[in-house]
């Protein structure tokens, strides 16, 4: 991308704060779930038993969106 289209895509993403701007689209969370392993399961040996520890949220698609839009500073709905 030259300078010119450096300083256009630039002066648009400045504009976004001045907008009112309406998200359409599916909300998608993503769960991640963090364990360790304890061994293989005595009744099922191929099934792992894991000891939990912690998990994460995180927003996808339109919520990906629309969180994003929020950062630079649009309106969202």
């Amino acid at each position: 991308m030259d300078n010119n289209g450096k300083r256009d895509l630039l002066g648009t993403i400045g504009k976004i704060a001045s907008k009112k701007v309406l998200v359409l689209g599916d909300l998608i969370v993503d769960r991640y779930v963090y364990g360790k392993s304890l061994g293989n399961s005595l009744s099922s040996p191929l099934t792992p038993k894991l000891s939990y520890e912690r998990e994460e949220l995180f927003r996808g698609g339109a919520g990906n969106v629309a969180e994003n839009l929020l950062a630079l500073g649009a309106r969202v709905s």
